[in-house]
């Protein structure tokens, strides 16, 4: 290797990793794709070793490539620290944000607050990833993670910050209860018409409670999913019952589209985190949207 890496040539295999191709990392960041192409094969051939495997319709990082994606998203952890040292902590927030949630959480929790958020920071870009998938937040170059969940997460190196907490409830459609009596209690709950979301298939077990009045209710699902939109699309065509966070029944509970059942009882409480990379690793961007989040999410899942 007689010449140095040129950084911004790594900025751009990032981008063209990142976004999939080049004619799409080309179109994010306003540079040709000639350009991209070209600095790439530069670095290329400054290193000494193919980094992408190209076809006509996708590509592949090579041994080396995938060697140098880490070294290369680390070098740019520290360009951002030194960009947020050198900045006043009063100037104003800018930049993209990489947000990866569930698609519940996306759709009926971040949603109606991250247009609150980028109307408060104008410099901000925020760019949500709905996936019920569990990711690698460092490798795939994520500020953060937002999840749900009701046991303790793993450990890990990840910061684990609890933002909100929120209750489940069951739910049916006015047209399931209209066909059958309004159960009074737990015991009246037909079984055998459950729609259930679980991550596991032995999570068949509805835990309801009255106060100090726990009550087991082992169910027989006609759905078992691990996705809640699923099970929630599902209890509004008149499948069933389902038991979810409130935050996922609470606009079709708006809109009449699904009526409570027995309201004085409540399921499990679940929380919602937030996850972030080391604090070496994270942005003044990430720190103040975990904030905000803290100040404003549970007014949103607690309804």
């Amino acid at each position: 290797m007689n010449r140095r890496i040129d950084l911004n040539d790594i900025r751009l295999l990032m981008q063209v990793v990142e976004h999939g191709s080049y004619t799409a990392a080309a179109r994010a960041i306003g540079v040709p794709k000639s350009t991209i192409s070209q600095r790439i094969a530069n670095l290329e051939a400054t290193i000494g070793t193919g980094l992408l495997r190209r076809t006509s319709r996708s590509f592949s990082l090579t041994n080396a490539g995938a060697q140098l994606l880490p070294h290369a998203r680390a070098i740019e952890d520290v360009v951002r620290q030194v960009e947020h040292a050198l900045v006043d902590h009063d100037g104003e927030l800018q930049g993209t944000l990489r947000v990866s949630a569930s698609h519940a959480i996306a759709q009926f929790a971040l949603s109606p607050l991250v247009p609150q958020f980028l109307a408060e920071h104008a410099q901000v870009t925020i760019k949500v990833e709905a996936s019920n998938r569990l990711i690698d937040l460092v490798g795939e170059g994520f500020d953060m993670t937002v999840r749900g969940h009701v046991g303790p997460l793993k450990d890990s190196i990840l910061i684990q910050r609890v933002v909100a907490r929120t209750p489940w409830t069951l739910a049916a459609s006015p047209a399931w209860v209209a066909a059958r009596k309004l159960p009074e209690a737990p015991i009246d709950l037909p079984m055998s018409e459950t729609l259930c979301f679980s991550n596991t298939p032995d999570a068949q077990v509805w835990l309801l409670m009255k106060g100090e009045v726990e009550q087991r209710l082992t169910i027989k699902p006609r759905l078992i999913s691990d996705d809640m939109l699923s099970v929630r699309n599902s209890t509004i065509a008149g499948a069933g019952i389902a038991c979810l966070p409130v935050y996922v029944f609470s606009p079709a509970f708006d809109t009449g589209e699904l009526v409570r059942l027995l309201p004085d009882w409540s399921a499990q409480t679940s929380c919602i985190s937030v996850l972030t990379p080391p604090k070496a690793q994270s942005s003044r961007l990430a720190a103040t949207f975990s904030n905000f989040l803290a100040a404003h999410l549970p007014a949103i899942v607690q309804r």
